[in-house]
């Protein structure tokens, strides 16, 4: 019984050191799973050529009416383009290099590549923001914004 009391100190330095390790990677784990989900969205919209749904992956906060009419536009002419693949890819450098104008409405956690069926050179990446406990695809504004 004495050895017990002995090793249970160590267990419990053991437990306090490994649970901030698993508490990061269970985040990491529910970030992934959420930037997949957020893409899957994008799919089933562009399959229904549901420009609503589409409308409701983003995250429009400082976005200006005039701004939101021309996203809308152009999210109306992805629906006219064949998909060949949608997938979760890492962020890299370049894909937060915005104009000196300009920034994120979000901060990115991920990011969704979007291959055009029709010109294998046609590719989108959207960029993947936590908003509230959901995940919407980020969009750029004006720097000097809210």
């Amino acid at each position: 019984m004495t050895a017990d009391r002995r090793t249970l100190p160590w267990r419990w330095a053991l437990a306090a050191l490994l649970l901030p390790a698993l508490l990061a990677l269970a985040w990491q784990a529910w970030t992934i799973a959420g930037v997949r989900a957020l893409a899957e969205d994008w799919r089933r919209a562009h399959a229904a050529r549901d420009l609503a749904a589409m409308e409701a992956l983003h995250r429009w906060e400082g976005v200006s009416p005039g701004s939101r009419a021309r996203i809308r536009l152009v999210l109306a002419q992805e629906l006219e383009q064949p998909v060949a693949d949608v997938r979760v890819v890492p962020l890299v450098a370049d894909d937060l290099r915005l104009g000196p104008d300009s920034r994120l409405n979000g901060e990115p956690v991920g990011a969704v590549e979007i291959r055009c069926d029709a010109d294998a050179r046609l590719v989108a990446r959207l960029l993947v923001g936590r908003d509230g406990l959901g995940f919407r695809f980020l969009l750029a504004v004006p720097a000097a914004g809210p």
